[in-house]
């Protein structure tokens, strides 16, 4: 593998790492359960630990064989599970 290929690869995991975020927040949102509204939801699921977690989770799915969209789907769905089951909604 190239450096320029390597890159290109950490790139491409760091903007699905970022929307997998998004869609989970919103998909949280959508309980409209109280005290988690959009802004407290994304500032949650965007803070370091929470985008450390997710990039980590894909990373091991892509290198498990998962093709992306099947990756990004699992690892978003953990992560609402792990929010909901975190603050009990």
């Amino acid at each position: 593998m190239t450096a320029t290929a390597h890159l290109a690869d950490i790139e491409a995991i760091t903007e699905v790492t970022a929307y997998i975020a998004a869609r989970a927040a919103v998909t949280i949102k959508a309980d409209q359960a109280p005290g988690h509204d959009l802004d407290t939801v994304m500032r949650r699921m965007t803070c370091d630990s929470a985008l450390d977690t997710i990039h980590r989770a894909y990373a091991i799915r892509i290198t498990a064989g998962d093709g992306a969209k099947e990756a990004a789907i699992k690892v978003g769905l953990r992560m609402v599970r792990a929010y909901r089951d975190h603050y009990g909604i």
